[in-house]
């Protein structure tokens, strides 16, 4: 990764602070066109397909400027002295964006169980929310109709692991290895009702490896329901504690 001093990475934080503040407006866009989509099933006219398309075409002409932006931005590290480091409360920071995911999931009859730790983190707020966020929307809008989404954090020595837990189907092994890549959508992703350029994960995996952290997949089959055809995806963000 390109060295930067201390003063080019407060500049990229801010700019990073900027790109959350263009995702989380899409993400509500994204809430709108599935809401508009549901109801294309009780009123089938020409205007609402027409609504439904054209705003599904303007979510994917802004994901293709902020995926220009990301290759420029987000390959850099972290250059920051120890004093000036970063500290992240992690409880507040998920309850804050499970609050504003919570109509988007009720739409779904899905259930968040939360079990966090407290815990202070060493990497910026901005960032955090942007994986965090992008992890947590990509459960819901995966995940099975009716099931939970659990959010687990706790610390171990120096690191701190946010595990983010959804009952959905499973991802092919050859696709789970690129969906960090940068416009790569599964096909189950593709079939689903939800709009999206294939992002969120790239982005999210670059901002937490900045601060020295990693996010990754594990998948597993489910004996947590009924149904065998479920597996359980799990989402983990590993980042440094600070004391």
């Amino acid at each position: 990764m390109p060295h930067e001093t201390e003063e080019q990475t407060l500049v990229r934080l801010e700019d990073a602070a900027r790109l959350h503040g263009i995702l989380a407006p899409l993400q509500r866009m994204e809430l709108k066109l599935y809401m508009l989509q549901q109801q294309l099933g009780k009123n089938d006219t020409k205007a609402a397909r027409h609504s439904s398309e054209s705003l599904r075409s303007e979510i994917a002409d802004i994901k293709r400027v902020i995926e220009t932006y990301l290759n420029a931005r987000l390959d850099s590290s972290t250059n920051l002295s120890p004093e000036r480091l970063p500290r992240t409360d992690v409880q507040a920071a998920i309850q804050a964006i499970v609050t504003d995911l919570n109509e988007l999931s009720a739409r779904k009859n899905q259930k968040f169980v939360l079990r966090i730790e407290p815990g202070t983190v060493a990497v910026g707020r901005t960032d955090l929310d942007l994986a965090m966020s992008n992890v947590i929307h990509n459960a819901i809008k995966y995940g099975r109709l009716g099931t939970k989404i659990k959010i687990r954090g706790s610390r171990t020595g120096q690191m701190y692991a946010i595990d983010v837990v959804s009952y959905g189907d499973g991802i092919a092994d050859d696709e789970a290895d690129r969906i960090f890549e940068p416009g790569y959508r599964t096909q189950a992703a593709v079939q689903t009702e939800f709009t999206a350029a294939g992002l969120g994960l790239y982005a999210s995996r670059h901002a937490i490896s900045r601060w020295g952290g990693t996010l990754e997949l594990t998948q597993s089959a489910t004996s947590d329901s009924d149904d065998a055809e479920l597996h359980r995806n799990t989402f983990t963000i590993s980042v440094p504690t600070v004391e």
